[in-house]
């Protein structure tokens, strides 16, 4: 067992553990900061800590605000966007099994 305190989130994607099977990992955008979209190389569950933003799934956009939970399913194209006045801050962990 293994315990993380996500009060100390650094900038950018982090990786918190990794087992073979699976990862943890927090993601900070500041405002107009965006990841590059891409399709997801295995399922991505998102939940956002705090701050709003835009996920845009296969051209669908979705709000994101503190206490959203997205599934992203391997294959999906996506894209996330920070829009509020502060920092998107999530946690996102992900299969391991089609990752190199």
């Amino acid at each position: 067992m293994r315990q993380f305190d996500l009060e100390r989130i650094g900038d950018g994607l982090e990786e918190l553990a990794r087992t073979e099977r699976s990862e943890g990992l927090t993601l900070v955008l500041h405002p107009g900061q965006f990841c590059e979209p891409e399709p997801a190389p295995t399922d991505q569950w998102l939940l956002v800590l705090s701050g709003r933003g835009v996920a845009t799934v296969n051209g669908r956009e979705l709000a994101l605000r503190g206490g959203t939970l997205l599934l992203i399913e391997r294959g999906e194209f996506n894209e996330l966007r920070a829009s509020g006045k502060g920092p998107l801050l999530l946690f996102q962990f992900q299969s391991r099994e089609a990752r190199p």
